[in-house]
C-alpha cells in the first residue's frame, strides 16, 4: 500500500514514515505545496495531509489535485470544533496533533478496510462477486 504524505514538520513526518514502512507501507512525504506538486501521483492508496502548511494547507492540496476517489485523513493541531467539521465533511478522518502513531495506523487500516471493501465485493440480493476469488 503506497501512502502520500503532505507534513512541513520534518521530525514529525520522518517519524511518521518510519513507523508506517516498519510496518509494511510505502510512503512518500512532501514538505509544502510546491513540493507535492513535483511528488504527487494518483496511484497512491490513501493520503495524509497536515492541514497547515508554509505556502498553504490541506485543503488547498485536495482543490489543486481535485481528489475525490482517494481516501484523505488530515493530521492537524486545528482543534476546534468548526476544523473539524470542515475536515470531516470533506475527508475519511482528522486526526489532531499530538497523535499516538498506533492510533494512526489503526484509522490508515480503518479507512483501506473499507475502500478496499467497496473496491473488491460487489453484494446483490445474497450473490456477492468478489474480485479476488
Amino acid at each position: 500500500m503506497r501512502i502520500f504524505l503532505l507534513e512541513d514538520d520534518e521530525t514529525l513526518g520522518f517519524g511518521i514514515k518510519a513507523y508506517l514502512v516498519n510496518n509494511g507501507y510505502d510512503v512518500v512525504i512532501s514538505k509544502s505545496l510546491e513540493e507535492a506538486k513535483k511528488n504527487f501521483t494518483y496511484d497512491f492508496n490513501l493520503i495524509l495531509l497536515d492541514v497547515n502548511l508554509p505556502d498553504g494547507t490541506g485543503f488547498d492540496f485536495l482543490k489543486i489535485f481535485n481528489i475525490e476517489s482517494k481516501p484523505v485523513i488530515f493530521l492537524t493541531v486545528n482543534d476546534s470544533e468548526e476544523d473539524i467539521v470542515k475536515g470531516l465533511n470533506i475527508s475519511d478522518g482528522y486526526i489532531t496533533k499530538p497523535f499516538k502513531l498506533p492510533i494512526l495506523k489503526a484509522k490508515i487500516e480503518s479507512v483501506l478496510r473499507r475502500v478496499d471493501g467497496v473496491e473488491e465485493k460487489l453484494n446483490y440480493k445474497g450473490l456477492v462477486l468478489d474480485e479476488k476469488n
